[in-house]
């Protein structure tokens, strides 16, 4: 079951990291979202995709870090589910 719970939780941060439109509409302080930031380097002047790209690769850095210590779980569940 250990695994199995691993797996689930590595999805589910994945998810609500990945969350955009209902923490915009929700929070007050929208200001504090990775992905509000990031969309903040695109205005009406123009685009600034080297800034975009790069706050881009740092807010998928936690995401990585959180696989890379627990992939030994995510395999092990997702391997143990095809066998009965």
């Amino acid at each position: 079951m250990k695994p199995a719970l691993a797996a689930l939780s590595i999805m589910m941060f994945i998810n609500a990291w990945n969350e955009y439109l209902w923490p915009s509409l929700v929070l007050r302080n929208s200001d504090a979202l990775v992905q509000i930031g990031i969309r903040s380097f695109m205005g009406a002047e123009g685009n600034n995709w080297g800034a975009v790209m790069a706050a881009s690769g740092l807010a998928c850095l936690p995401i990585f870090l959180i696989y890379i210590f627990l992939q030994r779980h995510v395999v092990d569940a997702f391997v143990r589910s095809g066998l009965k």
